[in-house]
């Protein structure tokens, strides 16, 4: 009988070894977060502007980073941007994205209009082959009042209600941004920057998921080490 019991204890280890280790393969998998940055150009004006816009995954969504400011545009002081626009992958899912001040957007409240449409959003015109217009997704930016209205980095959400959306929609996609008020020092630009830009996409791991994969680990080392004992035969 007590073999028996042994067998018994031994079995069950087995399968909480093997549902641990399961569940952390799992977990360290799916927590692994998309991340697109794309760099931009100005396309229409002959002195170079840039900047930078980072796509990463969050839950229900992805967060989007527009940023210009120093270092980006070394010795920048003034700059303003009115909008951002990307093309997107799967022009399918157009239809389950929305992009609201909800609160976690930075500056509060910056976002002022939003167009979803497959090629059918214009950024703005110019530059060769007319590359900010008929773009998928173009949202408006701006803030009421000169003292607060120069905004150089912007944070905000893009949400979906399709599991499928995520950032690597945006990867090796066109994206693009449009820039006022442009200074350096006591120099102010004329007119504004238009900038066009595509990022590669890579997969970088979420906070947490070391401790996932960490899990996982432990639960395959319980498997293999509990799957290594050995039992005496019964006798009957």
């Amino acid at each position: 009988m007590q073999d028996i019991r042994q067998i018994r204890k031994t079995l069950k280890q087995l399968r909480i070894g093997f549902l641990m280790g399961c569940l952390g393969m799992v977990a360290s998998v799916s927590s692994y977060a998309g991340l697109v940055v794309a760099d931009l150009e100005d396309v229409t004006n002959p002195t170079s502007f840039f900047a930078k816009l980072i796509i990463e995954d969050i839950a229900g969504g992805v967060k989007v980073t527009a940023d210009i400011s120093d270092p980006i545009n070394t010795g920048l002081t003034n700059g303003d941007i009115l909008g951002i626009g990307f093309h997107i992958a799967d022009e399918s899912l157009l239809g389950s994205l929305s992009v609201t001040n909800n609160g976690n957007e930075d500056p509060l409240g910056i976002i002022t209009s939003t167009c979803f449409g497959a090629n059918s959003c214009e950024l703005f015109t110019g530059g060769s082959g007319q590359p900010g217009r008929n773009m998928d997704i173009v949202i408006g930016l701006g803030i009421v009042g000169a003292a607060a209205g120069f905004v150089q980095t912007v944070m905000l959400e893009m949400l979906s209600s399709s599991f499928l959306f995520s950032a690597m929609l945006f990867a090796n996609e066109k994206v693009g941004m449009r820039v006022q008020s442009i200074q350096y020092g006591d120099t102010r630009m004329d007119g504004s920057s238009k900038l066009i830009g595509d990022g590669p996409g890579e997969e970088v791991p979420s906070p947490g998921s070391l401790a996932l994969l960490a899990i996982g680990l432990l639960g395959w080392r319980a498997l293999s080490g509990w799957s290594g004992l050995t039992t005496r035969k019964v006798a009957f």
